[in-house]
């Protein structure tokens, strides 16, 4: 249909030119006079076009202007926005980004890139199946290193199961290393963190005992398989009583948890 428009548009201009050219010739009668016209009518043209031309920079300036004050003050926005225009990686609605399991990794990479502030983050997903992979050293940790050097504050309570031995050691390396990297580390036995009511009714409210408030304004979380803690799906939300709930689980948490790094400094 856009095609057919587009030649049409392009023969209307011609027979426009031309009848501008025959009577052009009437005054003049001459066949000069019909060429002249048809050439006065394409430089009208030309100039037209070369206005619209500028006025659709312009608005393109406008629109570019828009995005960049976008990432610079609403970094939610802006990772909005950038899927949005991903269709066939995520499903958004009500203003909310869900991934699949496949994009997961790629989703958290940048959302962590997008924090300005804070990251303030509790984590259940097995160690398997996150920071055991060589993508948590080649692309988590470096974008982590860089927002620690952006001044941005970068928080994490393990949640440990007890009942997973083989995990611990694994653990306790990730952790030491996320502590030397300038994250701010707890760790909490799942049974501890549970036995709270109102903190167990949050995180049921929720939904996951893997996520992240960020900045505090928006929540990324994952969707974690219970029985084998595996990463199954990831969103994030700006939802006030997700929001709201998900930063008491992590104020009551920490004051139950180890503090890492305080337990590093004793040590030395």
């Amino acid at each position: 249909m856009k095609i057919n428009e587009k030649y049409i548009n392009t023969l209307y201009d011609i027979a426009i030119g031309i009848v501008s050219g025959f009577i052009t010739s009437f005054f003049f009668e001459t066949w000069i006079a019909l060429i002249t016209g048809i050439i006065f009518f394409f430089l009208a043209e030309f100039i037209r076009l070369r206005f619209l031309i500028s006025s659709v920079k312009y608005q393109y300036t406008i629109i570019s202007n828009f995005f960049n004050i976008l990432e610079k003050y609403d970094n939610y926005a802006n990772l909005l926005i950038t899927y949005s225009f991903r269709p066939a990686m995520c499903n958004i609605r009500d203003s909310e980004v869900v991934v699949q399991k496949d994009i997961v990794r790629q989703f958290w990479r940048d959302c962590i890139a997008q924090t300005k502030m804070e990251w303030d983050a509790i984590s259940y997903t097995v160690a398997k199946d996150s920071w055991d992979l060589a993508w948590n050293d080649e692309v988590l940790d470096v974008i982590q290193k860089e927002r620690i050097e952006s001044k941005c504050k970068i928080h994490r309570i393990f949640i440990l199961d007890e009942n997973n031995k083989d995990e611990q050691n694994n653990i306790d390396n990730t952790m030491e290393k996320q502590v030397n990297m300038g994250i701010h580390v707890y760790s909490i036995q799942k049974e501890k963190l549970l036995k709270n009511e109102l903190t167990k009714k949050n995180i049921e409210a929720i939904g996951s005992k893997d996520f992240a408030v960020v900045d505090r304004s928006w929540v990324f979380m994952i969707n974690v398989n219970e029985k084998d803690r595996t990463i199954q799906s990831a969103s994030i939300t700006k939802n006030k009583n997700i929001v709201n709930m998900a930063t008491d689980v992590l104020r009551e948490a920490r004051k139950l948890a180890i503090d890492m790094n305080d337990k590093k400094n004793k040590r030395v």
